[in-house]
Parts: C-alpha cells; sequence; structure tokens
C-alpha cells in the first residue's frame, strides 16, 4: 500500500523545488520533511528525489507525484456529506 501522507510530502518537495519549501508551505520542519522522505525511501527501497537545487523527482518520484495528484483530484469530485 501506498503512504499518502508521504507521498504529499514528496510532492511538497517537488513542487516547492526543496525541502525547506515543503516544510514552508507544510508549516512543519525540514528536519522532519527530511526524516519523512527518507523514511519513506527506505521503506521502498527507491530513491524518490534527487536532492540538488532545485530537488527533481526521480523516475519514480515523478511517477508517485503524478499518481497523488490524480488521487487528489478524484477525491476533489466527491461530494461533501453535510452533517
Amino acid at each position: 500500500m501506498l503512504d499518502y501522507a508521504a507521498l504529499g510530502i514528496v510532492s511538497a518537495v517537488v513542487r516547492e523545488g526543496s525541502f525547506e519549501g515543503a516544510a514552508q508551505a507544510l508549516g512543519i520542519t525540514s528536519s522532519a520533511i527530511s526524516q519523512r522522505v527518507k523514511g519513506y525511501e527506505e521503506k521502498l527501497g527507491a530513491l524518490l528525489i534527487i536532492r540538488g537545487q532545485p530537488c527533481q523527482p526521480t523516475t519514480l518520484g515523478k511517477a508517485l507525484c503524478a499518481h497523488i495528484d490524480k488521487v487528489c483530484l478524484l477525491e476533489a469530485e466527491i461530494p461533501q456529506l453535510s452533517g
């Protein structure tokens, strides 16, 4: 199973171009971003982000970011339930 919380963080790093930018956008520390990405990469056994300026996704990272983007679009189409 995919870890959608971790994928959201990976996507934020790619979108913002840095761990610091993702941290600022998500309102958490860059250390937490780095730890979450590293842990998810270890779990998958594959690198997802090429560290640099700006950070770039690997082929797998790009595919996973595209997947999470599609999931977010699909979820946005679900009607909200009123209480």
